[in-house]
């Protein structure tokens, strides 16, 4: 489905990038699936199913996530575009190209950079 796709393109592009070492398999894993609900505007962003096999909650997500979406949004225009090009084809569903990124501007990006700040806005 759209979403798995999207998941593992974002996931793929966050292996490319240093700055993700710091977080584990799981917790990248975990945080692309957040993303991906999210970009694709889905409405149960994180259920009790996800929580359960990831043990993880939301707030253990924000930096990561939004850390993905930061790469997710500059990836067309990225050095590396070996995943970018891999994910522009049919058999991922061309999620490279037929989904838009969410814009920094997005009030869900703006949430998730309030909740990795500390303050206590909704997700």
């Amino acid at each position: 489905s759209m979403d798995t796709y999207l998941a593992r393109y974002i996931l793929e592009l966050s292996l490319q990038e240093y700055r993700f070492v710091k977080y584990s398999a799981s917790h990248l894993a975990a945080a692309a699936i957040y993303a991906s609900r999210l970009t694709l505007r889905q409405k149960h962003l994180w259920t009790a199913t996800l929580r359960h096999y990831t043990r993880l909650d939301l707030s253990d997500l924000t930096e990561c996530t939004a850390e993905m979406l930061e790469v997710h949004r500059s990836a067309a225009a990225n050095q590396l575009q070996a995943v970018y090009e891999k994910f522009s084809h049919s058999p991922y569903m061309h999620v490279a190209t037929a989904v838009t990124p969410m814009a920094e501007s997005d009030p869900r990006v703006q949430a998730l950079h309030a909740a990795r700040s500390g303050d206590s806005g909704s997700l």
